[in-house]
Formats: C-alpha cells, sequence, structure tokens
C-alpha cells in the first residue's frame, strides 16, 4: 500500500498558466507542473497560519482532508485519486492552531405554520486533527434578530449536536434561521 501513486490529485488540467511571448501573456496548460502548485500553496498557506507545523503534520492534513474524486467510492488510497482531491479549507481547518469548529449540518423546517414551535438542528466538529482544542460562540438568528447565543468547547475532532426550538415571531410571512460563530483565541483564522 505505501507504494500506490498518486499520493494526492489537485487540479492540473487545462490551467491558465502565465507564459511569456503569447499575446495576453497567458496560456492554458495541462500536467503536473499545475498541478503541483495547487499542493505546495495550500502547504504553503498551512504553514502561514500556523508555523509549527512539521512536515509530517501537513502531509497527514492534506491526505486526510482531501475529498473523493467523482467516480471513485472508495475510502481508502487508491491508484486512480490517491488519497483524493486536495482541499485547501480542510487542510486550513485541521491544521489551525486554535482548533476550528465547523458547522457540519444545519437543518430547519421548510415550511411551518404561523406560531408552531419550529426544531432546528445542528452538529458542529472541531476539524483540528492536531490535539487543539476550540472554543467558540454560536449565535441562532431569525431573520436579523439573534434569538439564542451558546457557548461550544470541543476537544480536537470533536463533535456536538445543538437542538434550538423557537417559536417564530407574530405576523411575519417569511422567517429566515442562520448561525454564525465567533471563534475565541482565533488570531490565526
Amino acid at each position: 500500500d505505501s507504494y500506490i501513486k498518486p499520493d494526492i490529485v489537485a487540479p492540473g488540467e487545462d490551467i491558465l498558466s502565465a507564459e511569456a511571448k503569447t499575446d495576453n501573456g497567458y496560456t492554458r496548460k495541462t500536467g503536473t507542473s499545475m498541478s503541483t502548485p495547487h499542493v505546495s500553496g495550500i502547504a504553503a498557506l498551512m504553514l502561514s497560519n500556523n508555523p509549527s507545523l512539521t512536515p509530517r503534520q501537513i502531509k497527514t492534513a492534506i491526505f486526510e482532508t482531501a475529498k473523493p474524486v467523482d467516480g471513485v467510492t472508495t475510502d481508502k488510497k487508491n491508484t486512480r485519486s490517491g488519497h483524493g482531491l486536495v482541499n485547501a479549507d480542510g487542510a486550513l481547518a485541521a491544521t489551525n492552531p486554535n482548533g476550528f469548529i465547523g458547522v457540519k449540518q444545519f437543518s430547519s423546517p421548510q415550511q411551518v405554520n404561523e406560531k408552531d414551535a419550529v426544531t432546528i438542528n445542528t452538529t458542529l466538529k472541531n476539524e483540528n486533527i492536531l490535539g487543539d482544542s476550540a472554543t467558540a460562540t454560536i449565535t441562532l438568528y431569525q431573520n436579523k434578530t439573534a434569538v439564542n447565543t451558546t457557548s461550544v468547547s470541543l476537544d480536537s475532532e470533536e463533535t456536538v449536536n445543538i437542538s434550538y426550538n423557537q417559536t417564530p415571531p407574530e405576523n411575519s410571512e417569511v422567517v429566515a434561521y442562520r448561525l454564525d460563530t465567533t471563534y475565541e483565541n482565533a488570531t490565526n483564522t
């Protein structure tokens, strides 16, 4: 298994690239010369955000946060796409030194009658894979009004489910719900 290649895949087909002696200074290219900068750029962003990362931590985060490639159904490394398609957002969240709480799921009823109680469910996860905990304040908004605030502290890779029970305001034709997340000690996000 350690000899299965590729390790990871990145965009590398029909990429707009700079080139001298063209009409507009650009050309489209395909190949590893186009995909390699995507992966090295993600590694550079990770180091900029968390300078204490080791090469092994960078590699692990890039592999563990890769997204499956269309048509590949296995969750294991394979000879077509390795660990999957690089995921910059996921790799940065996984290595953020203050943790990173992401909303994994958010659901509310599509339609309710006036004055009916509404249950809103959300699943939050600390995406950090390096052992860093995260603390955040989660605010539920009903239209533009904050109606509930919850403080959440999660260990590395920990998940929590939160349910909110709300009654829509009277005489309101449309009610929209959204969550905002404010991070504590999130100087590097």
